[in-house]
């Protein structure tokens, strides 16, 4: 866990050589929450609240979120980015209702890809949870 800890960057996000965008990238830092998050380590905590902080502080005015393969405004990157916020124990509540807004502007379920679909559906679970 020291490793994870020591990869993660100042801002608390996650990044690497594959992404489009230079540094930190929202929805690879939430696929390392998903990860984390099925630990059951008490060190896991800290790397878990800053990628939390860092997610809800890097949406963008639209409410979406990019992805680690996209520089724009991403539906897969805002379902990712929701997850993590959505099973937060914070109140990411205003961030949340901008996402799922993003995400009922421009998802047509019609034309996802099924991985993206997957996504989307742990959204929608945790959406009729809250």
């Amino acid at each position: 866990m020291n490793w994870l800890a020591g990869a993660q960057a100042a801002d608390g996000g996650f990044g690497d050589d594959y992404t489009v965008v230079e540094g930190t990238d929202p929805s690879l830092t939430a696929y390392v929450v998903h990860g984390v998050r099925s630990l059951q380590a008490t060190e896991t905590q800290s790397v878990i609240s800053g990628c939390e902080r860092y997610i809800a502080t890097s949406q963008r005015s639209s409410g979406a979120w990019s992805a680690w393969f996209e520089a724009v405004d991403s539906i897969e990157g805002t379902a990712a980015a929701l997850r993590v916020l959505m099973a937060s124990k914070d109140d990411h509540s205003s961030a949340i209702k901008k996402g799922l807004e993003y995400l009922d502007n421009t998802s047509d379920l019609q034309d996802l890809e099924n991985w993206i679909i997957v996504t989307l559906t742990y959204v929608a679970v945790g959406r009729a949870k809250t």
